[in-house]
Parts: structure tokens; sequence; C-alpha cells
């Protein structure tokens, strides 16, 4: 994926000035920078929720996220909303081991996603982009509210299941810069480039 001079305002908010990447095919990539910088924006225009002002994107493949937000319905269970995103093929026993090997335990795999806690809740949002059919997973913040053990359990399971697919992890904290490894790249305001 190549990023070629993204300028992004938004009033007279300037959050990205002429900001240039690449990220390569099949590799992690963490995206680190203060709040405010243009980080979520960045994945947005990405992910196409966003247009840039100016600049480019070059990118092919499909894309599976895990926003800020949870995003998940929240009357269906842990497991249908993990279902609702991925191939016919996938059986539920493998939605469920998945679940389980974030820490879910079983009682709360077919609960309503409204009556998980919020760190439960991250863990679906994480184990629904990673078993959606995607060439790309892009993580915002996916690790917030969870604490060191389950963050630790959760990177584990993205590692071992992304199968070689290209993964932008957008972060502030260096201890899932360390958890997850490969490329880093700063993003720093756009006032001060």
């Amino acid at each position: 994926m190549k990023i070629h001079k993204i300028t992004k305002s938004f009033g007279e908010n300037k959050v990205l000035d002429n900001f240039s990447a690449e990220i390569p095919d099949g590799e992690i990539t963490c995206i680190m920078g203060r709040s405010g910088c243009g980080k979520s924006t960045l994945l947005n225009i990405i992910m196409g929720l966003t247009a840039p002002d100016s600049g480019s994107i070059e990118q092919s493949g499909n894309i599976s996220t895990v926003f800020q937000e949870d995003r998940l319905c929240s009357r269906l269970s842990a497991a249908a909303n993990v279902k609702l995103v991925c191939h016919k093929s996938v059986t539920e026993e493998s939605i469920a081991e998945s679940l389980l090997a974030v820490g879910l335990e079983k009682d709360d795999l077919f609960r309503p996603v409204s009556e998980l806690s919020g760190g439960m809740k991250r863990r679906t949002a994480i184990v629904r982009a990673v078993m959606a059919e995607s060439d790309i997973i892009i993580m915002d913040e996916a690790f917030k509210g969870l604490d060191s053990a389950t963050k630790k359990l959760t990177a584990e399971y993205v590692l071992a299941n992304r199968n070689d697919r290209t993964l932008v992890f957008v972060t502030h904290d260096k201890e899932e810069i360390a958890l997850l490894g490969g490329r880093l790249i700063e993003i720093k305001e756009a006032k001060d480039e």
C-alpha cells in the first residue's frame, strides 16, 4: 500500500499535511503518534470512509476493521457477530474456538453482546476482523481497555491467525507495538511538519 502526500483538514484544523508512507503487503505496520495527530483520519482515508483534500492511496484488496468503537450488533451474541462477516465455510466450532482463545468463557459466546463487558466486546470485535475474509486487517486502538495479560493473549491470537495478511495497527502504546512487532511509522502533528 502506498500513501502519497495525503493532506486532510477539518475546517481550520489540518490533521495531515503531505503525509506519505509505504505499508508493505503481508507485513505488520504499527502507526503511532500523539492523540489528535491524524492516525484515525488516515485509517478512514485508507478505508474510503473519508476523502483526502489532496494526495492518493494505492491499495488493493478487501479490508476488515476494528474501529475505536466496537460496532457490534448489540442484540446478537458474540458468536453471531463474528459469523456475520465469515465465509459460509467457517464453522461455529471455529468461531467458538477463536473467541475462547482470546479469553471469553463458553457462557459468554451466546449471550447478547449488550450483556458483555467492554473488554469482551473489544475481543469479539478483534476476532470478527481477524476471521473476516480480507487481505488487509486494520485495527484502530484495538486493545484499548484491555489489561496487560489480556492484551498479550489477544495479540498472540492476532499474530497466529492473520495468515500473512497485511496488518495495520494504530496505537499510542509502546507495549502494544512490542507485542505485535513489525514496522513502525510515526505520525507527527501537521503543524510540526
